[in-house]
């Protein structure tokens, strides 16, 4: 581990620019902990049912996921543009704008229509 010093300003910066993406991987810590806790721990170690066996699939499905966006805010916050996953994000980003817009478009054509039937 490498520590860099830092003036309070920017410690402060550091803190608030990446804030959710710690409580991401605060959240993940612990879905991975409870796990551990629950179904690896040194106690007696009982057969996983099927159950359990899906619980904590989907519990690592959540953490991955959760460190996945901490990440990509990461990413983003710094400005990689050339990482993989911005990439996708930027160009997921561009499809959604496009269907807002065209949504709005649609509303717009809608209202319109209403407004001339209105006044014919």
């Amino acid at each position: 581990m490498f520590i860099s010093r830092t003036t309070r300003e920017e410690r402060m910066t550091i803190e608030t620019a990446l804030d959710s993406a710690f409580l991401k991987i605060d959240q993940a810590e612990q879905l991975i902990y409870d796990l551990i806790d629950a179904f690896l721990s040194d106690r007696e170690q009982k057969t996983l049912d099927k159950h359990a066996a899906q619980t904590i699939r989907n519990n690592l499905w959540i953490a991955d996921d959760l460190l996945a966006d901490a990440q990509l805010e990461y990413h983003l916050h710094a400005g990689h543009g050339d990482d993989p996953y911005v990439q996708q994000y930027l160009e997921s980003a561009a499809r959604a704008k496009a269907n807002v817009e065209d949504e709005e478009a649609h509303n717009r054509e809608l209202k319109a229509q209403h407004h001339d039937q209105q006044a014919g």
